[in-house]
């Protein structure tokens, strides 16, 4: 073999594992920092309100940094994930579009926590007046039918879907198409929801 070739294939080797360490710290240091799940006040939260989430998997990361975040920090609070609450007899419950268990489902906002790897649940009043009974018979109805969880990222498969186009499906349903145009781009990300909300005001 040739001194030259050698040498490369020592740096490449060398390269590679300096790459490893520094990632392997940098997921150290994400672990050390991580806030605790903290539990959410949900005393305010009232049925239509859309809940979002901040969680630390690699998914979460992903569609953090992909909606335009610039923090890689955990501590960000640019949502991962976004629902709708649902509030009734029982309690609060969240209606989401579920990676975990494939479907949409409802879940105590501790089950969700438990479930989902979040460690922040916020929650805003809708952007237009909705119908409490109206946004519980929608979802109770995507539930019923077990609508599956949109892998795909398709805005024209209503027998699945993904969490922000759960969201604007259901106020859609409901007399309130604010989020629709959002269907023209290729993703809608739960930032984009966020800051339509805040448009809106």
């Amino acid at each position: 073999m040739i001194l030259s070739d050698r040498r490369f294939l020592g740096l490449m080797g060398w390269g590679c594992a300096l790459f490893l360490l520094l990632v392997a710290g940098w997921v150290g240091v994400c672990l050390v920092n991580r806030p605790p799940y903290l539990m959410p006040d949900t005393t305010s939260f009232d049925t239509g309100d859309i809940f979002f989430s901040v969680g630390d998997s690699w998914e979460s990361v992903a569609v953090r940094a992909l909606s335009g975040t610039s923090s890689w920090e955990v501590t960000d609070s640019t949502p991962s994930h976004c629902g709708i609450v649902v509030r009734d007899a029982r309690g609060v419950r969240l209606a989401h579009a579920s990676t975990a268990a494939g479907k949409i489902v409802v879940e105590t906002p501790e089950e969700y926590l438990r479930n989902n790897g979040s460690y922040c649940i916020y929650a805003v009043k809708p952007p237009c007046p909705v119908s409490a009974e109206g946004i519980r018979q929608t979802v109770d109805s995507l539930v019923a039918h077990g609508v599956k969880f949109d892998f795909d990222f398709d805005h024209t498969t209503p027998d699945a879907l993904y969490c922000t186009e759960m969201v604007v499906t259901v106020f859609e349903a409901n007399s309130c198409p604010v989020f629709s145009s959002l269907r023209q781009q290729s993703y809608i990300y739960p930032n984009d929801l966020l800051l339509r909300i805040g448009n809106s005001r």
